[in-house]
């Protein structure tokens, strides 16, 4: 008994792979290690909002307490002269440095001042 065992002699195709695309009704799913991500990227930002808020709070108050100095508006009388001035306005202090800030806090070119003159002094 042989037996005789015949093949199809026409070619066949192979299968093309089956690409399935994701159903848009199908939720989003997020896995454990993006949520991880998303608690991690969110909690950064906040450290950065408050370590920038935290430093504009201590810049504002750092400014407005050592700004520039309090002053006032005198105004030269005749004969006057700067060192009276400046133990006028600041009795308790060298009259030197009293005059030295007088003149950086008008940009005077020298010492010498005018009646009538109008002076930014240190309270």
């Amino acid at each position: 008994m042989s037996s005789s065992v015949t093949f199809d002699q026409t070619p066949t195709r192979a299968a093309a792979p089956v690409v399935r695309r994701p159903d848009a009704s199908a939720p989003t799913r997020l896995t454990r290690r993006g949520r991880l991500v998303i608690v991690a990227v969110i909690a950064v930002l906040l450290l950065v909002a408050v370590i920038a808020g935290a430093a504009s709070v201590s810049a504002a108050t750092s400014s407005s307490a050592s700004g520039a100095p309090a002053t006032v508006s005198v105004v030269v009388q005749p004969g006057q002269t700067l060192w009276q001035i400046a133990e006028s306005v600041a009795p308790q202090r060298d009259p030197r440095d009293t005059i030295q800030q007088i003149v950086d806090l008008n940009d005077l070119a020298s010492p010498l001042v005018a009646p009538g003159q109008s002076l930014v002094v240190p309270a």
